[in-house]
Order: structure tokens, then sequence, then C-alpha cells
């Protein structure tokens, strides 16, 4: 009996590890997608609603979930008088451990995203915006796709790990 408790044990903890690491790819593309749809919005707030940077950044806030802290600091250090500008702001922001899901390529756009915002003319900002979002895109394509072939492999490891520990063990 104590056994198959153990073989059972084994096995959840071998398949939960998988479903971990799946889940952690996942959560990358959830916030991929987040910033792409706050990229919309983003366009949108300063080609029509002309608001000032920390009623932007207030509202970036309110419609996020996964960077909801991101926007909070920004609005937060924009609205104290000896904050600075926004670039340097956001540059310190994404240097927080919870931008460390990101890779590279992601961490540089949002980078140069936050260099453009309220450093240029509207016409600039939004052509910049576009450019971005056409970029964050493309690599939330690549990303999806890579996350079908992972997702499998990281079931499979975990599902192939426990049946080898349980044989192991037995």
């Amino acid at each position: 009996m104590l056994k198959i408790a153990g073989i059972c044990l084994v096995m959840a903890g071998c398949i939960g590890i998988g479903w971990f690491f799946s889940g952690k790819a996942l959560r990358r593309i959830h916030l991929l997608e987040e910033w792409e749809s706050l990229l919309q919005l983003l366009y949108g707030e300063v080609e029509y609603a002309g608001n000032d940077l920390p009623e932007l950044m207030h509202h970036m806030m309110e419609h996020s979930r996964y960077s909801k802290g991101f926007w909070s600091r920004i609005d937060r250090q924009l609205r104290q008088m000896d904050a600075g500008r926004l670039s340097h702001i956001w540059q310190r922001e994404l240097n927080h451990s919870e931008w460390q899901i990101l890779q590279t390529e992601e961490r540089h756009i949002l980078r140069e995203l936050g260099e453009t915002l309220g450093q240029t003319d509207r016409q600039t900002q939004l052509h910049a915006i576009r450019l971005f979002q056409q970029r964050l895109s493309n690599v939330l394509e690549k990303e999806k796709e890579t996350y079908r072939g992972q997702a499998r492999v990281y079931h499979v490891a975990g599902i192939t790990a426990g049946c080898f520990l349980v044989i192991l063990l037995l």
C-alpha cells in the first residue's frame, strides 16, 4: 500500500514539474499578448485622447493584468516632482525581476518603446507604436509556435521521468 502511494506521489510530482515549466512559457505568451493589446490602447490614447503621461500610465495600469505593477510604479514616479524623464523611469522599471521572464528581443522592443514615448512629436510616437506592434506581433507568433512544441515536450518529459523513477524505485 505504501509503495502504491509512493508511486502515485512520484508520478504526480514529475507530471507537475512538466506542467510547471509549460505554464511558465505560457505566462510569457500571456504577457506578450497583454502588451500587444496595451500597445493598441496606447496608440488610441496618444492619437485621440491626448492625455498627459501620468494619466496615460494610470489608464494603462487599469487595463493591465500581468504588468499592472509596472504601470503603477511608472505612474507614481511620474507624479513625483523629482522623478526624471519617462525614458529613465521606464528603463529602471524594466530591470525589475518580473521582466526576467522575457527574452532579449522582447525586452529590447519594450526598451525602445520607453525611449520613444513622450520624447518625440505625436506623429512620430504613433508611427513608432505601430512599428513596435508589428515587431511584437511577429515575436508573439514565433513564441506561440515554439510553445506548442515545447508544451508537448514538457508534458511528455514529466510523464517519462515519472515512469522512469517508478521503475527505478521498484
